[in-house]
């Protein structure tokens, strides 16, 4: 498997007397590098260039600007936020730079290639377990393809099947959680792919777990004029301008310039080591450290003095029938049926619902929202597309 060190030896450098300073060090630019800095000069980043073999017309636009609406509405956390969500339209990709009109007829950005996955600009994604805290063994390793929304989604379930599924306890009832938090995880997945150099776009982001920790190594080394210290302390350079935008709409960038901050300050919370970034001028590497404390603590919510039992992520994901039958006269007859089809499909999905009680999706929505905020009896664990629901109290007025 390539990864941090691989890259490195893969770069070659041309002999034309342009240097960059990486940290302590002065390096000779390579290609990537010095054509970068070239369009920097000139105002301009890599993912707004013509992709001219991208395939385009309206109908692609047209799925593109739906797809990108469903992905946004998916990643709010209420309604109240949908509803927010305006559909995007081929003027709103054109006025981001992700589709140019010439002489009548749209023209693709890079951009626009990597948000569609067209073959014509390709990016890959490379995961791997592996066996103790070197390369030596291999346990698994998968190659995915795709386009940056598909990816990032990838990525993260890869993280999240290989490691450890823990508990806490609040009064009498057991909650479940990931060793490392989801959200977190996702959103330093998603800074790998919208930070990266897309100039070798052919080099892959890769994902390496380790007992622990986990290794997110991304071609192109920070922008220029970020540093170390400036990330972790908080300070975004934005290297994709059109890119970033896109994922702002689509909900996958929140708030520009607290990523890393707001990460380690969670981190703290689950007791975790904060991560750490390895720059190279030629590649980044986050590492997260896998150490799980015997007491967890979550935000305000205390553990209890019962030691931490884990499990294999994996095994809970495929097989998460982890909620008793319930027979509840406590709950209107909807919200019961409900909590019913939860006990016996925790990764049961909304459109599994609406169909099984011939409701609308948002009525669906809405029982659940009452199931979880009203009467606190269900909770969502995992990611928003791979997780599983959780009854939090079995007895539930019997």
């Amino acid at each position: 498997m390539n990864s941090f060190d691989e890259i490195t030896k893969r770069e070659s450098y041309e002999k034309d007397g342009v240097y960059i300073r990486v940290g302590a060090t002065t390096q000779q630019a390579d290609d990537a590098t010095r054509r970068e800095l070239a369009l920097l000069s000139e105002g301009r980043s890599f993912d707004a260039e013509p992709c001219p073999k991208a395939k385009i017309d309206d109908k692609r636009i047209q799925a593109l600007c739906t797809r990108m609406y469903r992905i946004a509405r998916e990643n709010c956390d209420s309604e109240a936020e949908k509803r927010k969500v305006k559909r995007l339209t081929a003027e709103q990709l054109e006025a981001w730079g992700v589709i140019t009109k010439v002489r009548d007829k749209w023209v693709a950005s890079n951009a626009y290639a990597l948000l569609t996955g067209d073959p014509a600009f390709a990016i890959r994604l490379r995961c791997g377990l592996f066996k103790g805290d070197d390369k030596a063994v291999f346990l698994d390793r998968r190659d995915f393809t795709g386009s940056v929304p598909e990816l990032i989604d990838k990525g993260l379930d890869y993280i999240l099947a290989k490691i450890n599924m823990g508990c806490y306890f609040k009064g009498a009832f057991r909650r479940d959680r990931y060793e490392l938090p989801p959200d977190e995880m996702r959103e330093l997945v998603i800074n790998a792919f919208a930070h990266r150099s897309y100039f070798q776009h052919e080099a892959p982001i890769f994902i390496a777990i380790f007992d622990t920790r986990v290794e997110i190594t991304s071609p192109g080394g920070l922008p220029r004029g970020q540093t170390v210290e400036r990330a972790l302390g908080g300070f975004s350079k934005i290297r994709n301008e059109v890119l970033a935008k896109a994922l702002n709409y689509m909900r996958f960038i929140e708030e520009w310039g607290s990523g890393l901050q707001r990460v380690n300050k969670v981190f703290a919370e689950y007791g975790l080591k904060p991560i750490s970034l390895d720059d190279a001028g030629i590649a980044v590497q986050m590492n997260v450290y896998r150490s799980l404390p015997e007491n967890v603590d979550i935000g305000s919510e205390k553990s209890s003095d019962a030691p931490v039992k884990s499990t294999k992520t994996r095994k809970r994901r495929e097989n998460p029938s982890v909620n008793p039958p319930l027979k509840s006269d406590a709950l209107p007859e909807n919200l019961r049926f409900v909590l019913d089809q939860i006990a016996q499909n925790p990764q049961i999905t909304y459109d599994g619902l609406a169909s099984a009680m011939n409701k609308h999706r948002d009525t669906v929505r809405e029982y659940l929202k009452r199931l979880r905020e009203e009467y606190h009896f269900i909770e969502r664990v995992g990611a928003p597309k791979n997780g599983y629901w959780r009854i939090l109290s079995p007895k539930d007025n019997d």
